[in-house]
């Protein structure tokens, strides 16, 4: 199993930066997003800077960064994986 930070999940996987993803938001919906970084140090606590998939591709195409924004490295986890803390 990949541990990263206090989250575990399935063997051969982690979060980098083109992973899909999962974000959970503070009501609790998930949310599809690509991770634009792994695991960083966020101000207060790990991040994973996300984009929509629509920004992501756009940014692929046009040879540029991706807008993003930071998430909670707790909420969130790659595409189809249930996460489970350590």
């Amino acid at each position: 199993m990949a541990v990263s930070r206090g989250i575990t999940y399935g063997q051969g996987m982690s979060i980098e930066p083109g992973t899909e993803v999962l974000v959970r938001t503070a009501d609790g919906q998930l949310l599809p997003r690509r991770a634009v970084t792994d695991i960083v140090r966020g101000e207060d606590f790990p991040v994973v800077w996300v984009t929509r998939e629509e920004e992501w591709n756009a940014a692929q195409a046009e040879g540029r960064e991706p807008d993003a924004v930071p998430w909670p490295a707790d909420d969130v986890r790659p595409a189809g994986v249930e996460a489970a803390t350590a």
